[in-house]
């Protein structure tokens, strides 16, 4: 029971202006913006960017890393030649006016070999041959070893010529003989490989030189050398 004296009132809703026939206080509503299609294709374009990037930066590794690990040929280079008791004997030919010829001498070369390589290499033989104007006249074969990394050896050949006949361009000898200079061409051949791995990788070069000899003295008079493979 509500005490005596007071006035009973009963609550009233708050009432709302209307204007031509709206509310006068309009409601607002605060919508998320619309997802924008050119930030998602600034985001696309940012991937693309970074793994063109990425497959980029990969590939220069990996052909840096191939660069410096892929094995390449021995540098070689001729130091010296010699040759020590240069002669030659004739002997008549019944058939011909022109003799037999027949030539003794000792070559010395003297070789310089480098690896280039991060890793050792293996050479199965070095040999080294003499020739004259096209014709080879002997060749000797040295023993192979190991070259490590990023090493220098130096190799020493020495070939005997013994009563070796000269049958190609006897009378040219002859002349050279009498004029003192005599061509000559050396050959220098470097067989050997390399395990990279689970693979061998074969390594040849060769370096000739061609040089002019006085016959009486042994003096090299001219040398020119280059590489062939």
């Amino acid at each position: 029971m509500p005490p005596a004296g007071a006035s009973r009132s009963n609550p009233t809703a708050p009432q709302e202006s209307y204007a031509y026939g709206y509310p006068a206080d309009p409601y607002y509503v605060v919508l998320p913006p619309a997802p924008q299609l050119h930030n998602r294709r600034r985001r696309r374009l940012k991937l693309i960017a970074y793994a063109a990037t990425l497959v980029i930066c990969l590939g220069l590794l990996l052909g840096g890393a191939f660069y410096f690990f892929w094995p390449s040929q021995p540098a070689i280079q001729v130091q010296h030649i010699n040759f020590n008791n240069m002669n030659f004997q004739t002997i008549p030919n019944p058939g011909s006016d022109v003799p037999y010829m027949f030539m003794n001498t000792s070559m010395d070369m003297f070789l310089q070999i480098k690896n280039t390589d991060f890793f050792s290499v293996w050479y199965d033989s070095m040999n080294v041959g003499l020739g004259y104007r096209g014709q080879t006249i002997g060749v000797v074969e040295s023993e192979g070893g190991r070259l490590a990394a990023r090493d220098t050896v130096y190799v020493n050949s020495t070939l005997e010529l013994d009563g070796i006949e000269i049958s190609n361009d006897v009378l040219n000898l002859l002349e050279d003989i009498a004029y003192k200079k005599l061509p000559l061409d050396t050959v220098a051949e470097f067989n050997g490989g390399v395990r990279l791995l689970f693979a061998k990788f074969s390594l040849k070069k060769v370096v000739s030189c061609e040089v002019v000899v006085n016959p009486d003295n042994q003096t090299i008079l001219s040398q020119d050398c280059g590489l062939v493979i």
